[in-house]
């Protein structure tokens, strides 16, 4: 399977066509009039889904219209080193399946990308290195089935330092960009999965984490990282970096998105299948299904907390001060859920 060549990628240019002469737009101008997809969460997906006013495919094709305009041209963000190149016929089938038998999920058709150290029997798995440019896995991770099996649209497998190192650069793609300021750094290692949500070219996005590499990148990129308990989200075809501590992590614009994308990725960790360690098994136990997130005042009692070092001055997998910052107060968790007055 080829990569990108982005030296021929296009910037496209979304637009309405309106017929001259006083005519009206057409009804997928109409549709996308009423749709705004900067910023939108998997509600109003679904709501525009419901309403008839957003085809399955017709999202793809924006996503990945953006994707040419911003990651491949124009700034050249670098955030994702494989688009899915049958994503527009995955989302046929998806539309298709709504139609028959109605949805699976709130997940049904949402385009969310993988960080490149996720296995995809589909496309290839770098791990951000060039030595594995065309290294395809033989089967999916448990979290590419699982979010699959909820109806999931793999859109594609986001850039990462490389080998999960500490950083926003790979032997791939090069270096991912800050998608609000190209001057500063991306965090890392979840860079692209950060940047890529942040400028609106996903839903979603699964990073890993073994010391801060989803919650630096997304603190980076003003959006919502979570490292879940170990053992909740299941490591098996994920690329280690250390099987003490290894986990994937949803990142999303919204704590509602990403508790969301955490509910279908989580399950039991029953073994680790990796090129490094092809049948180990977990010393740690799996922990329980998370309750259902979503429902007001289903987080009530939780506390939520993190030592302030994990998002002052570094962009790499970091050793904590001696000295943490008090725990924000419980039950919210500071910063989540803020939208800036400048997006």
């Amino acid at each position: 399977m080829s990569m990108r060549v982005r030296p021929f990628a296009a910037a496209l240019i979304s637009g309405f066509a309106v017929a001259a002469g006083g005519c009206s737009p057409a009804p997928e101008a109409r549709a996308m009039a009423m749709f705004t997809l900067e910023e939108a969460t998997i509600a109003d997906i679904g709501a525009a889904f419901d309403a008839g006013v957003l085809s399955c495919e017709t999202l793809v094709q924006r996503y990945l219209d953006r994707i040419a305009a911003y990651d491949d041209a124009g700034p050249r963000l670098n955030s994702i080193i494989t688009v899915n190149p049958r994503a527009i016929d995955a989302a046929r089938r998806l539309a298709e399946e709504r139609a028959a038998t109605g949805r699976r999920g709130p997940l049904h058709c949402i385009p969310v990308l993988l960080k490149d150290n996720v296995d995809t029997a589909d496309m290839p798995t770098t791990n951000g290195s060039v030595i594995l440019r065309d290294a395809t896995p033989p089967d999916d991770a448990y979290v590419t089935r699982a979010l699959r099996d909820a109806g999931a649209l793999i859109l594609g497998k986001a850039s990462l330092g490389e080998f999960a190192g500490g950083n926003s650069y790979n032997s791939v793609d090069g270096q991912t960009l800050n998608p609000y300021n190209l001057r500063r750094g991306a965090g890392g290692s979840s860079s692209g999965s950060a940047v890529a949500v942040a400028a609106n070219l996903a839903v979603a996005a699964v990073g890993t984490d073994t010391s801060t590499s989803v919650r630096n990148p997304a603190a980076f990129s003003g959006i919502g990282g979570l490292r879940p308990t170990t053992g909740l989200v299941s490591r098996d075809g994920i690329a280690p970096k250390n099987l003490t501590f290894d986990t994937a992590g949803p990142m999303a614009r919204t704590v509602t998105d990403a508790a969301i994308l955490l509910s279908a990725m989580a399950g039991p960790t029953r073994r680790i299948r990796t090129a490094s360690a092809p049948r180990s098994s977990p010393r740690i136990p799996p922990a329980r299904k998370p309750r259902d997130s979503t429902t007001p005042g289903s987080s009530s009692g939780a506390r939520c907390g993190g030592p302030g070092w994990a998002s002052r001055g570094t962009t790499s997998e970091a050793t904590p001060r001696s000295t943490p910052s008090p725990r924000p107060p419980s039950p919210r968790c500071a910063g989540w859920g803020r939208r800036s007055s400048t997006r």
